[in-house]
């Protein structure tokens, strides 16, 4: 899969943690925007050129050093991935009864992780076709 359907997925996942909110089912809020960040997660190392982990916890490490410290990614929004698995985590695991407010904010942290790394692939894309273009040149 390329990282656009990888990004179409991960719209599709917000998509369904908003059906969860409307419904007050906060703990399928919180794993579906978990979902959503994943997908995208996995589609910023496959724009890199990294082949993703099959564990979460592997994807999580990956992300960091190839994503975040890299710089094509913000600190404080390539944490939403860890605190995303955390809400996902409690509510599926734990049996955390998740409040609307967890999942409000897990919806809107899981929007603000996809829009970046959606942007992020577009920049790199970008930066690609440049490279090819002074190459051919």
């Amino acid at each position: 899969m390329t990282p656009e359907q990888h990004i179409e997925i991960a719209h599709d996942r917000i998509k369904e943690t908003k059906i969860m909110l409307d419904n007050n089912c906060c703990g399928a809020a919180c794993n579906r925007a978990y979902y959503a960040a994943h997908v995208a997660a996995r589609a910023a190392l496959i724009a890199s050129g990294v082949r993703p982990p099959k564990t979460h916890n592997g994807l999580n490490q990956q992300f960091h050093l190839h994503i975040v410290k890299n710089g094509h990614v913000d600190k404080p929004t390539g944490s939403f991935l860890s605190k995303l698995e955390d809400n996902r985590i409690a509510s599926d695991y734990l049996l955390d009864m998740s409040s609307i407010e967890k999942a409000e904010e897990s919806y809107s942290m899981a929007i603000t992780f996809v829009d970046a790394i959606q942007k992020n692939i577009r920049q790199m894309q970008l930066a690609e076709d440049q490279d090819t273009c002074v190459d051919d040149g």
